[in-house]
């Protein structure tokens, strides 16, 4: 437990010397240039990125989640901000999860938001960029007729 307490009071200094304090929400300053939030939904498999989606609200109180009013639009995870894509796998794995949803704000040089178990991934060709290869990974080769 001291070791837990330890790392914790080391996240609460690392947010204090960055000034951005510990309330993520708002303090991230995910804010674009016209004052809307903003953050992206990136989502991993086994260290690779599969789905990236940006998530923009206009109401600067709200979560920046689709059913709080958030637009979300999908992109090619090669457009993604330099370093997203990392951050975000490494964020997965620094919580032992091979499949994960990260969300995560650029405009503060890459806040975690929140890693999520079980991620959403909306209608938008959610099934075919996250649910067929998240399937494929846990069926023998044989199976998918990759061997």
């Amino acid at each position: 437990m001291e070791a837990l307490h330890a790392q914790l009071a080391a996240a609460a200094e690392f947010y204090d010397l960055a000034g951005t304090g510990r309330l993520i929400a708002r303090d991230a300053r995910n804010f674009g240039p016209d004052g809307r939030r903003h953050q992206y939904r990136i989502v991993v498999l086994g260290g690779q990125v599969l789905r990236a989606v940006e998530h923009v609200q206009p109401d600067p109180d709200a979560p920046c989640n689709e059913c709080q009013g958030a637009v979300s639009t999908r992109l090619d995870p090669n457009d993604l901000p330099t370093g997203l894509a990392e951050l975000a796998v490494s964020a997965a794995k620094s919580l032992g999860l091979p499949f994960a949803g990260v969300d995560l704000a650029a405009e503060s040089g890459g806040v975690v938001f929140e890693v999520n178990v079980h991620p959403a991934f909306g209608a938008d060709r959610g099934l075919e960029t996250v649910a067929i290869p998240y399937v494929a990974a846990h069926l023998p080769p044989s199976a998918t007729g990759l061997n």
